[in-house]
């Protein structure tokens, strides 16, 4: 049987010391994220939540080529789209 990595041992021992599943507070990665104990050795290398893959185009990039291919003039005077543009128009409205 062999010994489990490093990198499984400082896993499993920060999630043994935190993790509650009942607690409602995400996965295992998410509550170990989260520690507040800087006084422990561990805390330096304690896993994190795995980030997910980016999109090869963002979205607002996409629309703006698709503006520029179609009337390269438009381009230029079109706004750019952020992410929070929706969320602005609402809090407008309200």
């Amino acid at each position: 049987m062999s010994r489990p990595s490093l990198r499984a041992a400082i896993d499993a021992m920060c999630k043994s010391c935190i993790y509650d599943p009942g607690s409602g507070n995400g996965a295992w990665r998410e509550q170990v994220a989260s520690c507040s104990s800087g006084n422990c050795p561990l805390h330096s290398v304690r896993p994190l939540p795995v980030k997910g893959t980016k999109p090869a185009i963002e979205p607002q990039d996409a629309r703006a080529r698709a503006i520029e291919a179609a009337d390269p003039d438009r381009a230029i005077l079109e706004p750019k789209i952020g992410l929070n543009d929706d969320a602005t128009a609402q809090r407008r409205a309200a």
